[in-house]
């Protein structure tokens, strides 16, 4: 459009475009909206009474994560390629880890790591763990994931898993139910960022490589965005039913 409007050629268009995602990037970043933040301590309380509501046995969850990964293009080079790559998926990733509240938010986002990272060593390093462990401590509230991440000793962490392990109780095992439940809504939120941005779905080129960080830095800022302004939010629709169907509490907020 810009080409065809104003006579741009392709070298032009792309300094502008660059330009303009650093200048959403600056401005996103301090919009209320739009911010990759932790709840406060009352929102957490808040978001913790909604999954009990639902999950009664999920005592103190806010929260769930999980990781995405984007395909990339295979290198030439063999150091870059072998950071890439995936060995059980047999392929060449970015992997990208995003924990979302469960109002639908992303509260926490790491992003740009090479596909050989685990999820849960991602967690480590990207700072998801240190954050959960300090919300736990001053508030009790707790992020549920995968059977992926390493959990053991970790009293932030609830881990869901499809086949009990034959070690619970009735009550463990319908609280693994529940929690297998609850985090099948980090999928809804992974399916809304790659419905939203659909070139996520396609092969990364290493030509992008300059560029990446930069859209991958404002996928979770748009996404909180949009679930702001317009209000698309399947994860909120199915945790926080009563929101939905409750107008005076958007109206009193």
């Amino acid at each position: 459009m810009l080409q065809g409007w104003f006579g741009f050629v392709g070298s032009h268009a792309s300094v502008w475009l660059r330009f303009g995602r650093r200048g959403l990037i600056k401005l996103l970043w301090s919009d209320e909206a739009a911010g990759v933040r932790m709840p406060t301590a009352e929102k957490i309380e808040e978001l913790k009474e909604v999954t009990s509501e639902r999950h009664n046995l999920l005592d103190g969850v806010f929260c769930m994560a999980d990781g995405l990964k984007m395909m990339f293009e295979q290198h030439a080079d063999l150091d870059e390629q072998s950071m890439c790559y995936n060995g059980s998926t047999s392929g060449h990733y970015i992997t990208n880890l995003f924990c979302f509240s469960v109002d639908g938010r992303i509260i926490v986002a790491t992003v740009n790591a090479p596909g050989s990272v685990h999820d849960s060593s991602l967690a480590h390093w990207g700072g998801l763990c240190t954050a959960l462990e300090e919300v736990c401590a001053r508030t009790g509230g707790k992020c549920c994931v995968d059977s992926a991440f390493a959990t053991v000793g970790t009293e932030h962490l609830l881990k869901s898993a499809q086949n009990p392990t034959g070690n619970e109780d009735a009550e463990g095992i319908l609280r693994l139910a529940q929690a297998t439940s609850l985090r099948q809504a980090a999928e809804w939120g992974m399916c809304a960022i790659q419905s939203a941005f659909p070139r996520l779905k396609d092969k990364i080129l290493i030509e992008e490589n300059g560029e990446r960080r930069v859209f991958l830095h404002l996928v979770p800022l748009l996404h909180n965005f949009r679930l702001e302004h317009v209000g698309l939010n399947q994860i909120c629709n199915m945790c926080c039913l009563q929101w939905s169907v409750d107008a005076s509490h958007f109206i009193h907020a």
